[in-house]
């Protein structure tokens, strides 16, 4: 029998990327409460949730013994003058440093949606794009 494993992320701690949103707590506290759960693995939350350097970002999921199963990455895409590649690089390459299979070896599953509030979400609001 295999053991089942149970993935978090940071926004069932209230971790959002959208302003306003409200109180945002911290990364050590949300990790150490994800491990404390039972959890043994997270996405990465919004840009700027987690350390952006690779080598820290490592450190930190290793610190609270946990793996890393993808990331939140709010790209546009329903604009045909704006290559979504430059806003997935630098993500990207957190996601294969933190050692994220998804990434690494294809198996998994890319889930792509709105890219969130503000500039880009009001352009579409309004209609179904």
């Amino acid at each position: 029998m295999s053991s089942i494993k149970i993935a978090g992320a940071p926004i069932s701690w209230g971790v959002c990327e959208v302003p306003g949103w409200g109180h945002q707590l911290d990364p050590d506290r949300v990790l150490t409460e994800m491990r404390g759960a039972g959890l043994t693995a997270t996405e990465l939350g919004p840009e700027g949730f987690l350390p952006t350097d690779t080598e820290e970002l490592k450190a930190v999921l290793r610190d609270k013994d946990l793996a890393c199963v993808g990331g939140f990455v709010p790209v546009v895409l329903f604009k045909e003058d704006h290559d979504p590649a430059d806003d997935l690089a630098g993500p990207l390459e957190s996601l294969v440093a933190a050692g994220a299979g998804v990434v690494e070896d294809g198996s998994g599953v890319v889930a792509v949606g709105s890219g969130g509030r503000g500039e880009h979400h009001d352009a579409c609001s309004g209609g179904d794009q």
